[in-house]
C-alpha cells in the first residue's frame, strides 16, 4: 500500500490530475477513503487500542467515527466501465 500511496501523490501534483479536478471528473471521495485507510492501518501497526485511531482519524477528516468505521471496514467494489475503446491505439 505504501507504493500506491507514494504513487497517488505524485499524480496528485501533476497538472493533468488537477485538469480533471477542475473538470470534476475524480472521485474526491474514493480518494479521502483512500487516505484514511492508509493512514488508519499504518497508525494502528502492532498497536492493541484501535479505537482512539478512528477517534483521531474522524476529528482530521471532520467526519463521524461511524463514517470512518463504514470506510474501513465495508468492502465497497465500484463497478468498471471499460474505456479503452476512447484510447489510442498505443495503450
Amino acid at each position: 500500500m505504501e507504493k500506491e500511496t507514494k504513487e497517488i501523490k505524485k499524480i496528485i501534483k501533476s497538472p493533468e490530475f488537477k485538469i480533471l479536478y477542475d473538470l470534476d471528473l475524480i472521485d474526491t471521495i474514493a480518494l479521502r477513503n483512500f487516505f484514511i485507510r492508509n493512514e488508519y492501518f499504518e497508525l494502528i501497526r502492532g498497536k492493541r487500542n484501535k479505537s482512539q485511531y478512528i477517534q483521531r482519524l474522524a476529528d482530521k477528516y471532520n467526519i463521524s467515527v461511524q463514517a470512518i468505521k463504514k470506510i474501513l471496514y465495508y468492502k465497497y467494489r465500484r463497478k468498471k466501465i471499460d474505456f479503452s475503446h476512447l484510447l489510442p491505439k498505443e495503450y
